[in-house]
């Protein structure tokens, strides 16, 4: 920032010296154009009075005071007094011609203004000509000593070159104050900035007024809000990524402790084949909690990867609602009630998977002589395909919970009963990338109704 405002204050004094000295030399030349013009003009006022034009060296009007009017007769014994010069150059009176390149200059042109140097001196000569009574011509001039209006042009410049390091000294002071305070705020933003770490995000700016630091400073608040969102985000999916670790490493403790237990049995005592083959059972059994539990979180994995391919063509209901039905073992409480030639878009293993979850799940938690219905419908632009059961239920603060990865309900739903707590997580999983959803309705003590929602092909 320091740095930042030296720039800034060289940057205005440069300015300023630049504009000095340009203002210092255009009022240098101008002013002496201007004392140049008056000059000329009261020569040339002057000439234009004299009194008729001679006619010649010696003639009428050429002669002493007629060669200028009344009061101008002083000038004539002045070596810069007017003096004629006819078109053979002779001089009237006999006086050195005040400028010759005027002379011829203005036999041309009529009249010639310049500055020459004569006798030792800048002279500012006026040059005109004009015609004589007796036909011809002469060129009159007239001329005025520079010296003193040089001098004070040059006094003039050097007032202002004396007057250039105290502007530059104002305006340093001057810079250096107005920089600071047009910065104060980009230093206040700076301050503000450097107090809020990834610790805490939620400090904000004071915004004042609308103009572009307001702005900057809106601008700086967005910007930390969402950093503190994204963190918070992470933070989240850190601690389920660390929940679901855990609960990933208790799900497979326990078939692993089942398989380590049932061959150290079978490893350190005598035991007959039938206790063998019993052991084998075990383990088989828990070989496949493994098998399914792995399937399942793979399948997880691969939903969080977005790489799930699925078929979002056409699909029938009524054969996914059959064949869900026809992979369980023949369930007598099991009734679909799905009209034939109902469409959903989707992919057909996919609902198959989903729905074949669903009714695992009602027939776990509904009574051996309860029922179990699978209907369609349609709603707007969606299919919702129902599982409804008239089992236990589950409470209402856990509804919202239910598809959570190894959430359980309570203790009747455990994994002795065969759950890994995943199904209806890999369920949400599936639907969301058959641009779907999954909805589960239940009142304790009334059963549950578990919906897939799909769009209409």
């Amino acid at each position: 920032m320091k740095s930042f405002r030296a720039k800034l204050i060289a940057a205005n004094v440069a300015v300023l010296l630049i504009v000095l000295v340009s203002f210092g030399a255009t009022t240098a030349v101008l002013t002496e154009r201007a004392v140049l013009g008056n000059i000329d003009r009261d020569l040339t006022v002057f000439l234009e009075r004299m009194r008729g034009p001679g006619s010649g060296p010696g003639g009428p009007g050429m002669r002493g005071q007629n060669m200028a009017p009344r009061g101008d007769a002083r000038m004539l014994n002045d070596p810069l007094a007017p003096r004629a010069i006819d078109a053979e150059g002779r001089v009237t009176p006999d006086q050195p011609v005040l400028s010759e390149p005027g002379f011829r200059a203005a036999a041309q042109a009529a009249r010639d203004y310049r500055t020459v140097e004569f006798d030792g001196a800048q002279v500012r000569v006026v040059s005109l000509r004009r015609q004589t009574p007796s036909g011809g011509w002469q060129v009159v001039q007239a001329g005025r000593d520079l010296t003193e209006t040089h001098a004070l042009l040059a006094q003039q410049r050097n007032v202002l070159l004396l007057m250039l390091p105290v502007a530059v000294l104002v305006a340093a002071l001057g810079g250096a104050f107005l920089v600071r305070r047009a910065l104060k705020p980009v230093e206040d933003v700076t301050h503000a900035a450097e107090k809020i770490g990834a610790e805490d995000l939620s400090m904000r700016l004071d915004v004042h007024g609308d103009d572009e630091l307001a702005k900057l400073a809106q601008t700086f608040n967005g910007m930390i809000e969402r950093l503190d969102l994204s963190f918070t985000d992470l933070e989240g999916a850190f601690e389920n990524q660390k929940r679901f670790v855990a609960d990933a490493s208790h799900e497979l403790r326990t078939p692993l402790s089942r398989v380590k237990l049932l061959t150290s049995a079978s490893l350190t005592q005598q035991t007959s084949e039938a206790e063998k083959t019993e052991a084998l059972r075990g383990i088989d059994a828990a070989a496949d909690d493994m098998a399914r539990l792995i399937e399942g979180l793979l399948a997880l994995a691969r939903a969080d990867a977005g790489s799930i391919a699925l078929g979002s063509g056409a699909i029938d209901v009524a054969d996914c609602a059959s064949r869900a039905v026809k992979s369980l073992v023949d369930d007598p409480r099991i009734r679909v009630d799905v009209a034939a030639g109902t469409k959903a878009r989707g992919d057909a293993d996919a609902v198959q998977r989903i729905l074949t979850n669903f009714l695992t799940n009602a027939q776990r938690y509904t009574d051996p002589h309860g029922r179990i219905t699978v209907s369609a419908k349609t709603e707007g632009e969606h299919v919702r395909i129902t599982v409804r059961d008239d089992g236990e239920g589950i409470p209402a603060e856990h509804l919202e919970h239910v598809t959570e990865r190894f959430y359980r309900v309570d203790s009747s739903r455990n994994r002795a009963d065969g759950g890994t707590g995943l199904g209806l997580a890999i369920c949400a999983s599936l639907a969301a990338a058959m641009q779907g959803s999954i909805e589960i309705e239940s009142t304790s003590g009334q059963g549950t109704s578990a919906s897939l929602i799909l769009p209409k092909p």
